[in-house]
């Protein structure tokens, strides 16, 4: 997430202050600029891999909402014996 204490410390080119999770990017920028490494095509192809996983993580979070109202309805059905779209007029 990008945030005013990221962009603080760009503008200010000191280290990023403790963060619980860092995105790609800072995790990134925290390597090249602050720590001074220099393996460039190394850390990229880590913070790639980190962005993955953390697009992954988000994404199932989100699924886990989606499967959880999809069994509630399934449940629904099967315990009333009705679809809870249907509307009888």
């Amino acid at each position: 997430m990008f945030n005013r204490s990221f962009s603080a410390a760009v503008a200010a080119n000191s280290p990023l202050p403790d963060m619980k999770q860092q995105t790609a990017v800072e995790w990134y920028y925290e390597q090249t600029i602050v720590q001074g490494k220099t393996n460039y095509a190394e850390l990229l192809e880590q913070a790639l891999t980190m962005e993955k996983e953390q697009i992954k993580d988000v994404w199932m979070d989100g699924m886990e909402g989606i499967l959880h109202e999809i069994a509630a309805e399934k449940y629904y059905n099967e315990t009333y014996g009705k679809d809870s779209t249907t509307t009888t007029d």
